[in-house]
């Protein structure tokens, strides 16, 4: 029965693996900054596209509360 040594094969495919195993975790945690990235700039925009739209209702709201103030006055006027 021959012998062979496969010792050395096993340890050459085992530090293949490890190699490869280690570059994905590389690919993956370079994807999960990315993406968190990405992410947190859409959210960002999208917080500050929501804080203009509650200004310009701000705006409104205080020029209709202007023109309220003046129609309660005209309607004080009127009653005396």
């Amino acid at each position: 029965m021959a012998k062979i040594n496969l010792l050395p094969w096993r340890e050459a495919h085992r530090a293949e693996k490890k190699k490869e195993f280690i570059t994905l975790i590389c690919v993956v945690l370079v994807a999960a900054v990315v993406v968190s990235f990405g992410w947190d700039r859409v959210v960002n925009a999208q917080i500050a596209n929501q804080e203009s739209r509650n200004q310009f209702l701000k705006s409104e709201i205080a020029k209709l509360d202007k023109q309220v103030a003046e129609i309660k006055e005209l309607k004080k006027r009127r009653q005396d």
